[in-house]
């Protein structure tokens, strides 16, 4: 049997550890890194989209065509310098780069200039409605091959290309053909492509919970759930296997991405899952099925949650009702697969008396709870999503105060800010594309 160690520092240390690497560095590079003013326009453009979207969730969106063309604005802004281009050439990058950026900016202040006359030729459009619909339809193709991978982008141009020469093709999948014009007004001009529902979803309601869960993430409430996740089963066969399952459990009530799962919990508890025994690649997969199975879990779910919820026109707390089942009983398949997993192996867990006590836990941090169950109770009381999440973020701020281990300072606040606008850059580049292939 492998030897079980653990490493002097204590589980409440790397928690804290991890949590600053993922959030406080947010505001820390901005003034010790030679890249400066990059970081600070990531920041500005990060916190301005948090803003907007937290007033319009809290005191009533714009028209459907404008809303979703702001939070495609900042989406836009921010792919270049997120997910920058992939090239050993400096210049290259910076060329395509800068071209990316240079080219939003022309479409966001055509797109603004020209509104609402825009709506107005859904139509018939006019040929630089025709230019700037092409130039961004092409930026979201690169951003969403930047963000999410080729895969979704080539699927997107492929139905692109199906709509301009289904002439061609046999059979029922033949149709007459759409002129370039008229692929551009419905995908562009109107809210039938990319400013469609599935983009409406994510600036109405989506986002807002995104920025919800990074609130809370700075409140500490991450340190909270990893720690209480070591309390109840850091002892038990195969110990840090489970604590991964169970806080990414508790981590996906807050957050509904896997990747912002794994960026909070894996960092901690993957290297402790190899440390006690496991394999590598064991390791990864318990963090990967576990922090998949956070986009079922509510009261925040993925971004898909909210788009069934859209279309099937009902209330989204009665989707999330329906998920709890399937999410629970994901996450008792993979606490079982990895306690088998440990069985097989013989590993035991970590010693009792390094793992933070359930009772103190508590004690310290048990209004961090609050929130999480006042969104749910808004949204069984009829609230809108958005409100729901608006409130539920002032309710963090202020719980917050009642330790100052948890207080938010306008640092801390303003960080929180950044982190739910990065987040939602990602899950914005999808939507958009998304409506592409509704448009289509």
């Amino acid at each position: 049997m492998k030897a079980q160690k653990i490493e002097n520092q204590s589980i409440e240390e790397e928690v804290e550890s991890s949590e600053s690497t993922s959030i406080e560095s947010l505001w820390n590079k901005h003034f010790n890194n030679k890249n400066t003013i990059k970081l600070l326009f990531i920041a500005v453009v990060s916190i301005a989209m948090s803003v907007f979207h937290m007033y319009t969730s809290g005191f009533g969106v714009f028209e459907a065509w404008q809303q979703r063309a702001y939070t495609l604005s900042f989406v836009l802004l921010l792919i270049p310098l997120l997910y920058p281009f992939k090239s050993s050439n400096r210049m290259i990058r910076l060329i395509v780069d800068g071209l990316y950026l240079a080219l939003s900016f022309i479409v966001i202040a055509y797109t603004f200039y020209v509104y609402p006359d825009i709506l107005f030729r859904k139509t018939i459009p006019d040929p630089a409605d025709v230019v700037i619909g092409i130039i961004t339809v092409l930026l979201i193709l690169e951003g969403t091959r930047r963000a999410v991978g080729y895969f979704l982008s080539i699927l997107v141009l492929l139905f692109i290309l199906y709509a301009y020469f289904g002439n061609y093709l046999p059979g029922i999948l033949s149709h007459p053909g759409y002129s370039v014009e008229r692929i551009i007004a419905t995908f562009y001009n109107s809210t039938s492509g990319i400013f469609g529902l599935i983009l409406g979803a994510m600036s109405n309601y989506i986002i807002i919970f995104i920025i919800f869960g990074a609130f809370l993430l700075k409140s500490r409430a991450g340190k909270l759930f990893i720690d209480l996740a070591y309390a109840l089963t850091g002892s038990k066969t195969g110990g840090p296997g489970k604590v991964s399952v169970v806080a990414s459990g508790l981590m996906g009530m807050i957050q509904g991405t896997a990747v912002s799962n794994v960026a909070t919990t894996g960092t901690l508890t993957i290297p402790l899952i190899k440390r006690v025994g496991y394999k590598p690649y064991f390791a990864g997969a318990i963090e990967a099925a576990a922090s998949s199975g956070g986009q079922l879990m509510p009261p925040i779910m993925g971004a898909s949650a909210f788009i069934i919820a859209a279309n099937l026109k009902i209330p989204y707390i009665h989707l999330a009702f329906f998920a709890l089942l399937p999410a629970i009983l994901h996450y008792i398949a993979v606490y079982f697969m990895v306690h088998f997993q440990a069985k097989k192996d013989g590993l035991k867990g970590l010693e009792k008396s390094k793992l933070p006590n359930i009772k103190a836990i508590l004690k310290e941090g048990w209004f961090l709870f609050l929130p999480i169950i006042l969104i749910v109770a808004l949204l069984v009381m009829g609230y809108s999503p958005q409100l729901a999440g608006f409130y539920s973020i002032l309710a963090i701020i202020i719980v917050s105060s009642f330790r100052k281990s948890t207080r938010m300072n306008l640092k801390d606040i303003l960080a929180a800010l950044e982190l739910g606008g990065r987040n939602s850059i990602s899950i914005g580049s999808i939507c958009a594309a998304a409506g592409i292939l509704v448009g289509s």
